[in-house]
């Protein structure tokens, strides 16, 4: 019974980083095209994805590009995976 309700609240957890992680896919892909720099859109995605961008941000860079925040996506992709792993096996 515990183990349902646990599984429950893992895959409640699981959709919602998944909201998060598709909102930051969104802000990477708008940071690519210059015209939508201080429209209201791109701020709004900013300021929501901005605790992640800040933590991984500068933590890996190569060749003038920083890779930190890809990384940082990746390895949040991959808890999501593990998360929803777990969930279902509950």
């Amino acid at each position: 019974m515990i183990f349902g309700v646990l599984g429950q609240i893992l895959r409640i957890i699981f959709y919602i980083g998944l909201i998060y992680y598709l909102l930051i896919a969104i802000f990477f892909l708008m940071s690519w095209f210059s015209g939508l720099y201080g429209t209201k859109l791109f701020d709004f995605f900013r300021r929501i994805t901005s605790p992640f961008m800040n933590l991984c941000s500068g933590k890996l860079i190569m060749g003038g590009f920083d890779l930190g925040a890809t990384l940082g996506l990746l390895l949040y992709g991959f808890l999501l995976y593990l998360i929803d792993y777990i969930s279902l096996m509950m």
